[in-house]
């Protein structure tokens, strides 16, 4: 099908990423593109979730991972989803997601 959705992507190692698997968000990626006040709220939910576990929801039309989590405190409180690049993921394997998401 044209214009659809990859069902898979390749993380940092290599390994096979779907719907439903586990990844550790290793870093933040670049956000020159985006300008302010977007830019500062996007970067802080990024460093929230850097070093954590979270469960991809899905893979959108340019192969990035999208993750949809919650903040519970503070300035960024809320839910939240955000679209990740493969090399900035790693599969978690043999590990389950805890209720947090962490």
């Amino acid at each position: 099908m044209p214009g659809s959705a990859p069902t898979s992507i390749k993380d940092v190692d290599g390994r096979t990423v779907r719907k439903g698997d586990v990844v550790r968000v290793l870093g933040i990626p670049d956000l020159s593109g985006i300008t302010d006040p977007y830019r500062r709220e996007t970067e802080a939910v990024f460093k929230h979730i850097a070093g954590t576990r979270k469960k991809v929801y899905g893979i959108d039309q340019f192969g990035a991972a999208i993750l949809v989590f919650g903040i519970r405190f503070g300035p960024h409180a809320g839910s939240h989803s955000v679209a990740i690049e493969p090399h900035l993921i790693r599969k978690v394997i043999g590990k389950r997601l805890t209720r947090h998401g962490n």
